[in-house]
């Protein structure tokens, strides 16, 4: 064969590839049409030196012009295949018609699936050659782990007793051993293991009686925790105690010195850490080890040395300092020691607290929320109740048996005094239901019984603060009044005026006077909660008012649960006649300011007022001459 352009000799230089020795042009065996006349077609491997030399440059200008005048192409002595151009030409003229035809095809199979398909296609491929190599590991990776945790969700591993931390059981895929420590020294055995209805067969090999088979009942819950006979084990490992890996033990001295070893050690789970000597620290008392900083002081059980241990952890040196500090304010006075946590504290007294309560430190004007780590600092304290103050004062709380109520004159409010230096008002009991109710110490309430009061600060829940002004509210219901005893206008009515003169004049000195505000109450149907409300009236100017039914529904004042409206009547009211429901409580009903908009009932003569239920849950309605209900005053109070 010879060269398709100058028609030189050509030689093999690489598998199906030619080279010319006159023009160094390269080219490959043609397999794409068989019909193909010349054996060769120009290459993408083409020499980009080709005629290179000035010499070949020459000669290839010459054969060419030659083959554009159709004259023969030879070879060095000029003579040659006269057929190889037209092969050439006939050759590139197949391979046009099959490039016309992949085009033509390509845009049938677009009309066919459409090119947003062949896209996708493309997409597809691009994405698995730039991200295959992460994707498809990651894949596998997940599939892996998919498996592990299903292969794990059975019974595989350690499991210490939640009881006992010398107690464990080690599952294999079939068989178990058992380990226990107790006073008497260390019991172990193996076997198999198999669970069917809810039940876990355990199997030992028995020196005298062969294979002998317990059954115990058997749950789990998730795939950490089991219970054989009721009994909580929690797996430590996966892995067994053979080739489970060694864990850190440390000790913290929280502060003291210490005596002997207390380094960091790393042990095999399931061994014990040698107990250190007891460590010291100035004007503290050693109290022993726990696993939390706080241990004594929050009513953990010490630490034992004679434990095993499982997991790594730290051992903490708990230490009391050697004074205590007085605790007072609305729950008494007593002392403790510092670091006791105080709502513990509290509650071992005998206090529910809740999370209601703030504490400062004696001398400091800066008041601390108390929540559950809360701890009591190295300082004298002062407790009270959160968003609470207490502003005059009325009677409330029956005599102790031990005071005596003396000879003297009652003072200008008809109060009378006590041995103990307060004051007492004197009722003669009406209570509502009978011999059936109860003061708050248990005493039943007679019939017609005379009883003394206690003068008492009146607690106020604060419901909103605004420009150095408190609005509040009582925390009990203080007294009971009927509304009126002809209509439900608030403006007109007897409790209103009770409220701003009675009321006002017994409970505040003067000084107290002058920081109670006036404040302009809203008695518009909006405030009754209502779109059309005939019973409405205009607004007042009060010193003392009573809730509306809008006020009662604000969530802003702290009304977002039914217990938040609950009030409990004193003893003072409960003598002289507050309705008392024992379902919820001792709680009672008591009064709103704004009238209902219907009828009472079906008695059209008697028109209702909207009160708080019992269960402070809902809005009641009761009729406007009634003398059993409760009074929850609220006022607005200058701050100072």
């Amino acid at each position: 064969m010879n060269c398709p352009k100058c028609g030189g000799e050509i030689f093999v230089v690489g598998k199906d590839i030619y080279q010319c020795k006159i023009c160094n042009s390269q080219f490959k065996k043609s397999y794409k049409h068989p019909t193909a006349k010349s054996e060769l077609e120009i290459s993408t491997y083409e020499n980009p030196r080709k005629c290179a030399t000035p010499e070949n440059a020459e000669f290839c200008a010459q054969k060419t012009e030659a083959v554009g005048n159709g004259e023969q192409a030879s070879g060095t002595d000029g003579s040659g295949d006269a057929s190889v151009f037209e092969q050439s030409q006939s050759s590139a003229r197949e391979i046009a018609e099959l490039r016309t035809r992949l085009a033509a095809m390509e845009a049938k199979q677009t009309e066919l699936f459409g090119k947003n398909r062949v896209n996708d296609k493309l997409e597809k491929i691009n994405f698995i050659r730039k991200y295959g190599k992460i994707v498809f590991p990651a894949v596998l990776v997940l599939i892996a782990a998919v498996i592990l945790m299903v292969c794990f969700i059975g019974v595989r591993g350690i499991y210490v007793s939640a009881e006992n931390p010398n107690t464990y059981y080690e599952f294999t895929a079939t068989g178990y051993k058992c380990v226990s420590e107790d006073e008497w020294g260390e019991f172990k055995e193996e076997g198999k293991w198999k669970i069917s209805g809810g039940r876990l067969m355990l199997t030992v090999n028995d020196e005298l009686f062969g294979e002998v088979s317990e059954y115990y009942k058997f749950s789990r819950n998730g795939y950490r925790t089991i219970f054989i006979d009721e009994k909580e084990y929690n797996r430590v490992s996966l892995v067994g105690l053979d080739i489970v890996p060694k864990i850190k033990v440390s000790i913290d001295l929280q502060g003291g010195t210490a005596i002997g070893d207390t380094s960091q050690m790393r042990i095999k789970p399931g061994q014990k850490r040698i107990e250190p000597e007891n460590p010291q620290r100035a004007e503290y008392t050693f109290m022993g080890w726990y696993m939390s900083p706080f241990g004594y002081f929050d009513g953990e059980t010490a630490y034992s040395f004679d434990y095993k241990i499982w997991n790594k952890c730290i051992i903490y040196a708990n230490w009391r300092f050697h004074s205590m500090y007085t605790i007072s304010g609305v729950f008494g006075e007593f002392e403790a020691y510092p670091d006791y946590n105080l709502l513990r504290l509290l509650e071992e007294r005998g206090h529910e607290v809740l999370d209601f309560y703030q504490y400062k430190k004696i001398g400091s004007t800066e008041w601390i929320d108390i929540d559950r780590n809360t701890r009591l600092p190295k300082a004298n304290i002062e407790i009270k109740e959160k968003n609470m103050l207490y502003f005059g004062e009325y009677p409330q709380t029956i005599k102790d048996e031990e005071i005596i109520i003396t000879d003297a004159p009652k003072d200008s409010r008809g109060y009378y005094l006590g041995s103990d230096g307060a004051y007492y008002a004197m009722v003669t009991a009406t209570p509502y239901s009978g011999d059936s109710y109860t003061f708050s110490t248990g005493e039943t309430i007679i019939f017609g019984e005379v009883y003394y009061f206690k003068v008492e600060p009146i607690k106020w829940r604060i419901l909103e603060t605004s420009g150095g002004t408190a609005f509040i509210l009582c925390e009990s219901i203080i007294a009971n009044k009927l509304f009126d005893n002809d209509s439900n206008n608030y403006a007109n009515s007897e409790i209103r005026a009770w409220l701003n003169s009675g009321f006002y004049n017994d409970a505040f000195s003067a000084a107290e006077k002058q920081l109670i505000q006036t404040t302009v109450v809203d008695n518009s149907v909006h405030s009754t909660g209502e779109s059309v409300n005939p019973y409405v009236c205009e607004n007042t100017n009060d010193k003392i008012f009573l809730l509306s039914s809008r006020d009662r529904e604000n969530y802003a004042y702290g009304f977002n649960n039914d217990a938040s409206l609950c009030r409990v009547p004193s003893d003072y009211s409960r003598a002289t006649g507050t309705v008392i429901s024992d379902t919820y409580g001792g709680t009672g009903q008591w009064w709103l300011r704004s009238p209902y908009g219907g009828y009472y009932s079906s008695d059209i003569e008697t028109k209702g007022v909207n009160c708080v239920f019992f269960d402070g849950g809902r809005s009641g309605v009761i009729p406007h001459h009634s003398a059993f209900y409760g009074v929850v005053p609220a006022l607005k109070i200058q701050l100072s």
